[in-house]
């Protein structure tokens, strides 16, 4: 073969050579928006929005907050136990109490815009001062959280319900009664609330003053208006000094709040004073010493455990669609058997507190 021939020959052995090397070569690349995206990793279990992992029927949890008048009492501290009792008697609660430092109706209404900003479920509140908290009720309304007062009816029918322990009008006719009896039915008495804006207070000062009025025209009211204690034991004492001093002959003492009651009967105690008659709202555990040596003549009132648990109840019980009518049962001595009207729930749960009962309350 001559060198031409050799050459051609050559030449297409290279080129068949190329050909298949470019058939058995790797693909080209795939242009950049034909590449498919990216599956991102499976997001874990328990970090997934709750939103996308419903719960299963039946598991739904209740968020349900206690708002009471202040922090730091021993009404309040006991009303905090019956919040936590309802809690742990429900799987499906998580109900629990916040209250201001305090008794602050501007505070009150802050705490409830936090909780209608949180979302939850229902809101419980004793309010310092009902109407001022008119427009935090309706704005929580709105959002669609359930709303209960306690001590509170001039939110009756702004609220879903107030829930009250007895008629507090009647309530405070007792504790006229009780005053009057222990004064042998003459005298003069001063009596002192909580705060003048504060309902129940002026409601139990309205039945007492009245009753004694229409009952016992010996026995003169000295301070036409309450002194105002705001549920704060050094006021409270600050007051007791100022009432005797101003009348040194005072022989009764109507105190509408556990401080100003402990107050008057601590006063007494150190001046050695057994001239003065106390009838007071109590608890054992601040008056149960005064009431058995003789310093509280009686003490009134009702379990803080038991209204703090009922209300709760009834928050539970609208949210889970249950009717609220007469006889509606609040899960609480006196409170089994409520009656209802006009957006008040009210029960029949006075306690009358004497020297051979009261180490049976353990609040």
């Amino acid at each position: 073969m001559n060198k031409k021939k050799i050459f051609a020959v050559l030449m297409c052995l290279v080129l068949v050579a190329c050909f298949a090397l470019t058939a058995c070569g790797t693909p080209a690349e795939t242009p950049a928006e034909e590449t498919p995206e990216e599956t991102p990793a499976e997001t874990p279990a328990d970090e997934k929005p709750a939103d996308e992992t419903p719960a299963a029927e039946g598991d739904e949890q209740y968020e349900i907050v206690m708002i009471a008048k202040t922090e730091g009492l021993a009404w309040f501290d006991a009303m905090k136990r019956g919040v936590a009792e309802f809690n742990d008697e429900h799987a499906d609660v998580n109900a629990y109490q916040h209250s201001p430092e305090g008794a602050d109706a501007a505070k009150q209404a802050a705490m409830i815009e936090d909780y209608i900003a949180k979302g939850v479920d229902a809101i419980c509140v004793v309010p310092n001062d009902p109407k001022a908290l008119i427009p935090a009720v309706q704005k929580a309304k709105e959002a669609g959280i359930v709303v209960v007062i306690h001590e509170g009816e001039d939110l009756a029918g702004i609220a879903d319900w107030d829930v009250e322990v007895f008629d507090n009008y009647e309530f405070g006719g007792v504790m006229g009664k009780q005053l009057a009896e222990a004064m042998g039915g003459k005298g003069k008495y001063a009596a002192t609330v909580g705060g003048l804006t504060m309902q129940t207070h002026m409601q139990w000062w309205a039945g007492g003053t009245d009753y004694i009025k229409e009952n016992y025209p010996d026995i003169e009211l000295v301070n036409e208006q309450p002194h105002e204690d705001q549920d704060d034991a050094a006021i409270a004492y600050d007051i007791a000094k100022e009432v005797l001093r101003a009348d040194p002959d005072l022989t009764g003492y109507l105190a509408l709040t556990v401080e100003s009651g402990s107050s008057m009967c601590r006063l007494l105690e150190e001046t050695n004073n057994k001239n003065v008659k106390v009838s007071c709202l109590a608890v054992p555990s601040a008056l149960g010493e005064y009431i058995k040596n003789g310093w509280c003549a009686n003490g009134q009132g009702n379990s803080p455990l038991d209204a703090g648990y009922a209300t709760v109840m009834c928050a539970y019980k609208v949210l889970k669609g249950e009717p609220i009518e007469d006889g509606v049962d609040l899960g609480r001595p006196g409170m089994d058997k409520c009656s209802v009207k006009d957006g008040v729930i009210k029960g029949d749960a006075t306690i009358i507190f004497t020297p051979e009962n009261v180490d049976q309350y353990d609040f």
